[in-house]
């Protein structure tokens, strides 16, 4: 490390009579000892310094004195008393061989008594096409007796301009008169990938008329593309909402399936008989794959874990000893039975109302010639049957509001051909949402609430709410989780 010396300003400009902050950063060479010597501008008055740094009696001059090897950072701070540019000096003096160095930095004083600027952050869904305004607010303190004006620009953070947002720069003025608070706007790129929240920033810059307070405003891009989790071949996979970004979780030879996204979204709930059992058992791991752990240790086969809405509960079905639904915490611990149900008649499927009041599931009927959907509260009281008007309406799936979805082989002309429905939890007739020859089941809502995934003999799809806008197949799986 050789000799040096680094300054720095702040704020820059400054409103004459307000404080001026430097920063000083000097390295020492190991074995050396230096002074420090800062030079306090005439047109400024110091106000203080490190407790090592005194002020000179009668000088402009504050002191640092025997500085060893290292770095060291020391602050200044100053009242310029006039505007104009305020130039500042600090240098360094090795005590030993005199070696010297120095800093200078300038700083813009302005007019005392000037209003201030400053940009707000703004946050944004991302959407998944086309372009959203994000919407920055600039603000003034105070009324002006002339106009006020500062330029502005884009920057990028974890969001890159071009891909995920519009670049723009540009000024914002104020006439007297002018109301308080003006606007700059920037779009936002929607796309359907999963991805983190990303960030870029407006930076305001060269005020007149005015200081800038804050002009650092953070733009966040909320990512509202949840990935979709899917068994496939017997394992358990993820992509994007638009096919993309295909990515294996679990291998191996044994048979893991059901996968279930935990509210938070970093955990996926499944079920596998991995332990060497022929049996089905409820596992939980990360959303990469990582750090599988086994929940149930039930002599039956327990399968389609379906987490609560606060992510505190995992409901599950079993069969076929002891069998109907079960209720168990996060971790495994506490199961207890919520309904009881012997062969033939199986219950399965659980998937919860949004509020975590209700969990709806199939009830499987005589020699799995019928199946109808029922409702039971969390605690095990209130059971409900729904259906009962056609041979089998499967695998129920609650939106974020009051329908539920599933599939159903209702209309007998086409034999048994499945097709998604929805209805109220409250009652009344059944919306068909797909009319397709080939056979649709598995139906999952998006957390909006606008979508539906589904699967058509083996390929998975997605499709609005109403049934319409279905997409081509995205992967070929099963028993997708949006």
């Amino acid at each position: 490390m050789g000799l040096g010396i680094f300054m720095s300003d702040s704020p820059d400009p400054v409103a004459a009579g307000d404080k001026l902050t430097y920063d000083v950063s000097v390295d020492v060479p190991v074995g050396e000892t230096v002074a420090v010597t800062e030079t306090i501008p005439a047109s400024a008055s110091y106000v203080e310094a490190d407790s090592d740094c005194p002020q000179s009696p009668g000088s402009q001059f504050a002191v640092c004195g025997g500085l060893l090897g290292g770095q060291h950072i020391m602050k200044f701070v100053v009242i310029p008393n006039v505007a104009g540019t305020l130039v500042n000096e600090a240098s360094v003096v090795s005590e030993a061989t005199g070696e010297s160095a120095s800093a200078t930095v300038t700083t813009q004083v302005v007019p005392g008594g000037l209003p201030s600027l400053s940009i707000g952050d703004a946050t944004v869904a991302e959407g998944n096409a086309g372009a959203t305004q994000t919407i920055f607010t600039v603000s003034l303190s105070g009324a002006a007796s002339s106009t006020v004006s500062v330029d502005y620009s884009t920057a990028d953070g974890t969001a890159s301009a071009g891909s995920d947002y519009a670049a723009k720069s540009g000024s914002v003025s104020f006439a007297p008169g002018d109301p308080l608070s003006k606007t700059v706007q920037t779009d936002v790129n929607g796309d359907l990938r999963d991805e983190p929240d990303e960030a870029f920033s407006v930076n305001l810059s060269n005020p007149s008329g005015a200081l800038i307070s804050d002009g650092l405003g953070m733009g966040t891009i909320v990512d509202d593309d949840d990935a979709i989790a899917f068994q496939r071949n017997g394992d358990i996979y993820t992509m994007n909402e638009d096919g993309t970004g295909v990515r294996q979780l679990t291998a191996g030879s044994a048979y893991d399936a059901a996968p279930a996204w935990s509210p938070n979204r970093e955990q996926i709930a499944f079920s596998s008989n991995r332990d060497g059992v022929l049996n089905n058992e409820i596992y939980v791991m990360n959303a990469d794959g990582s750090a599988v752990t086994r929940l149930t240790f039930a002599a039956g086969s327990d399968y389609g874990a379906a987490w609560s809405p606060v992510g505190d509960k995992i409901a599950y079905s079993r069969s076929p000893f002891s069998a109907g639904i079960y209720l168990m915490n996060a971790d495994g611990s506490g199961s207890t039975r919520l309904t009881v149900s012997a062969f033939p008649n199986i219950d399965t499927n659980p998937t919860w109302s949004p509020t975590g009041d209700e969990i709806a599931f199939q009830r499987w009927g005589t020699i799995f010639f019928e199946s109808d959907l029922h409702v039971v509260k969390a605690d095990g009281t209130g059971l409900t049957q729904l259906t009962s008007d056609a041979p089998l309406e499967i695998e129920p799936a609650w939106s974020s509001g009051s329908e539920i979805a599933f599939a159903c082989n209702c209309d007998r002309s086409q034999g048994r051909n499945f097709d998604i429905y929805a209805l109220s939890r409250d009652g009344g007739p059944a919306r068909r949402l797909t009319t397709h020859v080939q056979t649709e089941t598995h139906p999952d809502w998006s957390a909006s609430g606008d979508q539906l995934v589904f699967v058509r003999s083996g390929w998975i799809h997605l499709m609005n709410a109403d049934g319409s806008g279905a997409t081509p197949p995205l992967a070929p799986g099963h028993l997708p989780d949006w």
